[in-house]
């Protein structure tokens, strides 16, 4: 067996990598004797859009660390997998990786779930910093803040052989590089072993030093554990897709986006839909941008995103510019769909299915996010992408959505007498700001309301409100200012958490670092919308739990959606189980009830598929009209 002794950090480390043949399992066993907490690392195949459920991925290395040394194993040796297999299949043993790839390649290449065994330093790290001040949160930047520069060094080694071993053209994609050195590297490279054991040693050193920076609680370091095995669980059993829906829609979204940009050549002279050219064109045939009504980029440049361009009809445009607004608004009403179709086929597994990323820390207040693909980014406005995605046979989905988390949040947390006794007798809060401002002389409708609501929590003013409800600068400021005047618990509330500079705490106690702008300016009206919206995403991990652990329905949670639950039940039961979704997430949270409605989702045709409850209960009524 050779060993590496390696610096790393300001002293040494030692890199074990046996050879077939020369491997002795009972010495490996006493170096990682149960019971503890090991460092744990995978090497395999460069990974496609696919991850692991690429049918060509496969794993080459497994690794094991304590905070001084790694054992660096040959999965196609059997006697080292074998070993592997036993040491993570031991229930008293935990281990710490970096993100989820380690933990699903283990469950998928080696058979062993130790999801509810692992910690993630990626999240730890995502706690310590939620702000990224500290730049980037991948393996390697983080070992080299925390004074594991070697770390760095090892991988640019590495990639330094890959380059060295490539035989193709000179100007070559990195990708390709790559793809070829992961996959043909030999195994007893130096570089190769070396680099995959400090890995092992980073993540175990790393545990501990990051623990204690979350400056968490331990009751929710212990929660954001229990949620990453979920989040694992989910991704690896997936969801299913209707690839025939998915194939017709895909082919809807080409043609129409093809014909749209086409006609606009066409009509243009040869200008994009996409192309920035395209607004000098309109401005040419109609459209005064200086007086454009809708949202604008960060540039300040009219945004003609699919939600705005609309608005160019507005206009007295002449007939070809009229012709070209009708015709954008066709191609960025189907631009999305291709998107996200192709996305979702860029992505399908072979066993049918897609198996997203849900990364249960994904901003800085902790609201989760999704990726590969984007589960969280599938719009409520357009029921046929959504539906798509099925549940196993035998199965139906069920949908139970919060009612106004976010106000209930904000009306508990401030407590906020008008809006919690609304909310008592089952009121309306958008209603109640309608009828609260029209006290004061000002008239607005029921869906401006809602959006000086919203203003609550996302901490906005007169100029957010005016572009959302596409009014006047000065009515809008005169809303918000009404606004805060009749719910002063509220504008209390905001200020004195806008005089915390440097971090507020939610009402788990997780820290969140005051937003700061790119020239080092505080933005402290923001810390209102960190508070609440982390305290409304841990009121429903905390609903997810009971539901998961008390009433023991786990594998039952499908994905979360933003404030609500999917879940996936057994035909017989949705019954049973809408009710006890429902108990779960109805309770009382600081005095204000917290409430859920559980919907199955059942489309037009008696099939379960993706869609939101209101969809489903349109379906529901006109089914029972008929």
């Amino acid at each position: 067996m050779r060993s590496f002794s390696v610096p790393l950090g300001s002293g040494e480390a030692v890199v074990h990598a046996p050879e077939a043949g020369d491997f002795d399992p009972e010495v490996f066993r006493a170096c990682f004797p149960a019971g503890a907490l090991y460092g744990l690392d995978v090497e395999g195949l460069y990974m496609s859009d696919l991850g692991q459920w690429d049918p060509d991925f496969r794993l080459r290395l497994i690794q094991f660390a304590t905070t001084g040394y790694a054992w660096v194993l040959d999965l196609e040796d059997d006697a080292q997998r074998a070993s592997a297999v036993e040491l993570l299949a031991e229930e008293s043993n935990c281990f710490c990786s970096h993100t989820d790839m380690d933990v699903v390649s283990v469950a998928l290449q080696l058979g062993v779930d130790i999801t509810g065994r692992n910690l993630d330093t990626r999240n730890l790290a995502a706690m310590a910093a939620p702000d990224d001040r500290l730049g980037g949160k991948d393996l390697k930047t983080l070992a080299a803040q925390h004074g594991m520069p070697q770390v760095v060094a090892g991988e640019e080694l590495l990639h330094a052989r890959f380059r060295e071993m490539w035989t193709g053209r000179k100007n070559a994609k990195k990708a390709d590089i790559e793809a070829y050195g992961w996959a043909n590297i030999p195994k007893d490279d130096p570089a190769y072993l070396i680099y995959a054991g400090l890995d092992a040693i980073a993540c175990r050193r790393l545990a501990e030093i990051l623990v204690p920076l979350t400056e968490a609680p331990p009751e929710l370091l212990r929660m954001e554990n229990w949620l990453t095995a979920q989040a694992n669980r989910i991704r690896i059993r997936g969801m299913r897709v209707d690839q025939e829906l998915l194939r017709e829609l895909t082919q809807e979204a080409v043609y129409e986006t093809g014909e749209a940009e086409a006609i606009i050549k066409d009509l243009t002279g040869g200008v994009l839909a996409r192309s920035p050219k395209i607004q000098g064109w309109l401005g040419e045939h109609g459209v005064d941008w200086q007086a454009w009504p809708g949202a604008r980029t960060e540039s300040g440049a009219p945004s003609l995103a699919k939600e705005n361009v609309r608005l160019l009809l507005d206009y007295e445009l002449d007939d070809d510019g009229r012709m070209v607004a009708e015709q954008l608004i066709r191609f960025k009403g189907h631009q999305d769909m291709l998107n996200k179709t192709k996305g979702v086929w860029e992505h399908l597994a072979p066993d049918g299915c897609v198996h997203p990323v849900l990364n249960t820390i994904g901003a800085v207040t902790g609201r989760m996010s999704s990726a590969g693909p984007n589960f969280q980014n599938f719009s409520k406005k357009d029921p046929r992408m959504r539906g798509c995605f099925l549940p196993d046979p035998g199965h139906v989905l069920l949908t139970a959505d919060f009612d106004q988390i976010e106000l209930r949040v904000t009306a508990a947390l401030a407590q906020e007498r008008k809006m919690i006794d609304v909310i008592l007798a089952g009121g309306d809060l958008h209603q109640l700001t309608v009828d609260e401002l029209a006290e004061m002389g000002i008239e607005i409708s029921r869906d401006i309301g809602k959006m000086a609501n919203f203003l609550i929590v996302y901490g906005g003013g007169g100029k957010a409100l005016a572009q959302q409800a596409n009014i006047p600068l000065d009515v809008a400021q005169q809303i918000v200012a009404a606004h805060r005047e009749r719910y002063q618990a509220v504008a209390d509330f905001s200020r004195q958490l806008g005089n915390f500079r440097d971090a507020v705490r939610t009402v788990s106690r997780r820290r969140i670092p005051v937003k700061r702008w790119a020239n080092g300016d505080l933005a402290t009206y923001a810390n209102v919308n960190y508070v609440i919206q982390s305290s409304a995403r841990e009121v429903l991990v905390d609903a997810w739990f009971y539901f998961a652990t008390e009433l023991g329905h786990a594998e039952m949670v499908w994905y979360p959606i933003h404030d609500e639950l999917v879940l996936q039940v057994p035909d017989s039961q949705v019954d049973q189980i809408a009710r006890e979704v429902e108990k779960a997430m109805t309770f009382d949270f600081l005095g204000v009830p917290i409430s859920a409605s559980a919907v199955p989702l059942i489309d037009e045709a008696g099939v379960s598929r993706w869609m939101t409850s209101r969809t489903a209960e349109k379906i529901r009524a006109a089914a029972a009209r008929n």
